[in-house]
Order: structure tokens, then C-alpha cells, then sequence
């Protein structure tokens, strides 16, 4: 965990070092027929930064398809259109084949 300057107030709570990303994900619900679209702003081993602008549950499945990863995501925080999610356990890389890509696509 990073410790703050002297003078910041802002403590780092994250479990990993966050890369910039800005790419768009998916978010697929439980429901087979929901997935919706959100951007990707940062992205670590443990969790991501979203911007979503539709309702979303407090679990969902994430998908990143510049590197064809599923995660589990919790909601770990909300502010008006904007999510931290931690993931639950390890990505799922989906294979070309997996039949969940064509429903993550939007095909």
C-alpha cells in the first residue's frame, strides 16, 4: 500500500498499482439478455475504475476484450456514473471459441 505525502490527505487503498486503460468493457449481468457497455478507466490485478452510465448491480461479470478477460467484479464504491470494483479471484481468459464472447461482443 502506498502511504500518503505529509500533506495529502488522500490514502491509496487499492491492492495493486492501476494502469491507465481508457478502452471500452462490458458488463454482462445474470440475466443472459443485459450486457451493456462502460469505459475502462484504469485497470489493475485487483480491481478497475469504470464509467457506466446505466444501472449496474452490486456483482457483475467484466469483460476486456483487448485481452479477452472475465472477471467477477463487486461494487466496492459508487459516485454518479462512476465505479470502483474489486474482483473476486483470478481473470478467466475466454478462449476465440467460448460462446460468451459473441454475447460480449454485441454480435
Amino acid at each position: 500500500m502506498k502511504r500518503p505525502d505529509a500533506g495529502s490527505r488522500k490514502v491509496e487503498r487499492r491492492g495493486g498499482d492501476r494502469a491507465k486503460v481508457r478502452k471500452v468493457g462490458r458488463i454482462m449481468f445474470d440475466d443472459p439478455a443485459k450486457v451493456v457497455s462502460c469505459i475502462l478507466m484504469d485497470l489493475s490485478d485487483t480491481g478497475a475504475l469504470l464509467l457506466v452510465h446505466d444501472k449496474v448491480p452490486d456483482a457483475f461479470d467484466l469483460f476486456y476484450s483487448a485481452q479477452r478477460k472475465l472477471w467477477r467484479a463487486v461494487v466496492v464504491r459508487r459516485l454518479q456514473d462512476t465505479l470502483g470494483v474489486r474482483f473476486e479471484g483470478e481473470a478467466e481468459v475466454l478462449k476465440s471459441d467460448d460462446k460468451r464472447l459473441r454475447r460480449l461482443r454485441g454480435s
